[in-house]
């Protein structure tokens, strides 16, 4: 009779756990560059969708390319503890002003093309290395790659390009953390790589509202760093789904502003 009763409390308690756990709030991705070093549930299931809008200046106060992203797609998969699989899809419009000049600086044609597509897909593994404690900061690893002979004309790659990708996060206080990301893409087919990194703040003043702003940095061989800064914000709209805003810009002599939103919901287990 007592060992019943005992093993019935054991597993009241070890339930309630589970389930606390299945209900907690809501992590995303989105809608910072940095990539969270937090995991999927295992067996849940999460789509992490939204827009982006780049207007690129160009040669003359006039002149401008567009893209956008409509939409951007991350489905997020728990396969284990510590360990999610990633889908990425991206449906990109580019709106292209091209000019012609002659020897003596006139401008002789000008036109603009539109191009359209999906990119191709990205698969990615995210394995949690350490849950961080003190100073030791919550990490992951990121292995990514785009899978070929997929996409629009435009945007098609012939071999795969991986990518890898150190994921940390420190907590600072009860409402302030810090992200940052360490990571390398290499493009197969160019035979080229670029190395970035990422330093988000975060300052989470309620349990539903967050709030960003970070740098980011691409490094390329034979070419000017490209910096960037935005900033922006997220708020829960139950426990499982959550609404998100950015914007930012290039910090360049001819900057390229950025802005987007989306939305995010996780499927109950």
């Amino acid at each position: 009779m007592v060992r019943n009763i005992v093993i019935s409390c054991i597993l009241f308690f070890a339930t309630n756990a589970l389930n606390a756990q299945e209900t907690e709030n809501i992590f995303t991705d989105r809608p910072d560059r940095s990539e969270s070093p937090i995991t999927m549930y295992k067996g849940f299931v999460q789509f992490e969708s939204g827009v982006k809008y780049t207007k690129f200046q160009r040669d003359t106060p006039d002149e401008s390319d567009y893209s956008a992203a409509l939409p951007e797609l991350m489905i997020r998969y728990g396969v284990i503890n510590n360990l999610e699989l990633r889908l990425n899809l991206e449906y990109t419009l580019e709106t292209i002003n091209v000019s012609g000049f002659n020897a003596f600086g006139s401008e002789i044609f000008f036109r603009e093309e539109n191009y359209y597509g999906f990119q191709p897909p990205e698969l990615s593994l995210k394995y949690r290395l350490f849950d961080g404690k003190n100073f030791l900061p919550m990490t992951s690893l990121l292995l990514s790659a785009s899978i070929p002979k997929i996409g629009a004309e435009r945007y098609r790659q012939d071999h795969f390009n991986p990518g890898l990708a150190l994921l940390m996060q420190n907590e600072l206080s009860d409402i302030f953390d810090v992200g940052y990301n360490l990571g390398i893409d290499w493009n197969t087919d160019g035979k080229t790589k670029t190395g970035y990194y990422t330093l988000s703040l975060g300052y989470c003043p309620t349990k539903t509202s967050s709030a960003f702003i970070e740098s980011f940095t691409y490094y390329s061989k034979g070419a000017d760093p490209d910096y960037n800064i935005d900033f922006g914000f997220s708020f829960l709209i139950g426990k499982n789904m959550q609404a998100d805003f950015y914007a930012g810009s290039q910090l360049r002599t001819k900057p390229a502003a950025f802005f987007g939103g989306g939305f995010s919901i996780r499927l109950p287990n």
